[in-house]
């Protein structure tokens, strides 16, 4: 686009000035053409034609590059992700103190339609992260034990639902055929993997204060009932971390 756009401009100015236009030679090799390149490749082309057009890059029409827009958009990504957090802190501060003790963020702070553009992903590590730093005390996940014997943090019997790649065929077997290796592999919308239940207990624990968790075991999970308690025996100190 830049370079029809380019081309075009040229035209205009050759026909005031008399001299040859070069749409009918150069749009139709344009047309025809595919190529697939990088930004500063496209660059590098751009500085080239406009060289032999005799043309400056000011007197481009204000066309704007596709990296900018991709920058644009990147920041825009970022200032919705930003203004849902403070969206949630201001909230929190016009409930009284004590009864946020009592508010509980269901599988963290997130999207409850799954997506990934503002929040994050239900029961992954930024979510409970971001409700225990603006203040909410407790939260809730659900755990499943994986084929090696990994607590990890998942609401379905499969990960479908929010997998990056939901074409995968590992995303629809079941999270308990799964070892943690093929878990990692499978990455959540946001890009981020399915913590572990100790991951998420220990970044609460770092954090401090009374952040707790609610942990719920799904029906039909009963092998995971049984992997908690040994968790919790090598690593006491999670215990109090909790609810």
């Amino acid at each position: 686009e830049a370079l029809r756009k380019s081309v075009k401009k040229f035209d205009k100015q050759a026909k005031k000035d008399g001299r040859e236009a070069k749409s009918p030679v150069l749009l139709p090799e344009l047309y025809s053409g595919s190529f697939t390149t990088s930004f500063s490749m496209v660059d590098s082309a751009l500085e080239l034609v406009r060289c032999h057009l005799d043309e400056e890059e000011t007197d481009i029409e204000d066309e704007e590059h596709p990296k900018r827009l991709w920058q644009r958009q990147e920041s825009g990504d970022v200032d919705k992700r930003r203004d849902e957090r403070f969206w949630l802190r201001n909230l929190l501060s016009t409930i009284p103190l004590e009864a946020t003790k009592h508010i509980v963020a269901h599988r963290g702070f997130h999207n409850p339609k799954g997506k990934a553009d503002r929040r994050p992903v239900e029961n992954s590590l930024p979510a409970y992260e971001a409700a225990w730093t603006s203040g909410i005390e407790l939260c809730e996940c659900d755990i499943a034990l994986t084929k090696d014997e990994k607590i990890i943090l998942a609401h379905d019997e499969d990960f479908s639902r929010l997998a990056l790649d939901s074409t995968s065929p590992d995303s629809v077997r079941k999270v308990r055929d799964l070892t943690l290796r093929e878990i990692i592999a499978l990455p959540l919308k946001s890009g981020a993997r399915p913590p572990l239940l100790i991951d998420v207990l220990q970044s609460a624990r770092a954090i401090g204060g009374n952040c707790k968790l609610i942990v719920e075991i799904k029906p039909g999970n009963s092998e995971v009932a049984t992997a908690l308690p040994r968790m919790f025996q090598r690593h006491p100190e999670l215990l109090e971390h909790c609810a």
